[in-house]
């Protein structure tokens, strides 16, 4: 089955009816989700100035960015209010923040260890 990978509602009721199914016993499902990427592969830098698109496609495509349809439809039906949304983007600093000074504070691997578990 597929579905508008940039749909959070369309992706979540496809989802549930999977689940449903797989719980009661019809089987395995397989769910494709297709979406767009607008930032480098590996990075957090947009690659417009690469040639491989163009602005009008790269700007068509985030308008339909999920995460702020998302947001937009919670605002509106008031699930999501100001002070949740704060809430939330300082509770993702933190964790980010939390990840980050794990890394650092991190030992090095061993280097006879850096092959293990790749897989080529």
């Amino acid at each position: 089955m597929s579905a508008n990978g940039n749909n959070v509602e369309v992706v979540f009721e496809v989802t549930r009816e999977m689940a449903t199914d797989a719980r009661e016993g019809r089987g395995p499902s397989l769910l494709i989700v297709d979406t767009y990427r607008w930032r480098e592969h590996c990075g957090p830098n947009y690659d417009n100035d690469l040639g491989y698109r163009t602005v009008e496609e790269y700007a068509t495509w985030r308008k339909r960015c999920p995460v702020e349809s998302c947001r937009l439809i919670l605002t509106n039906q008031g699930v999501l209010t100001a002070d949740i949304e704060d809430r939330i983007k300082r509770s993702i600093d933190t964790e980010i923040s939390v990840a980050f000074e794990d890394a650092r504070n991190a030992p090095f691997p061993e280097p006879e260890t850096a092959a293990l578990r790749v897989y080529a």
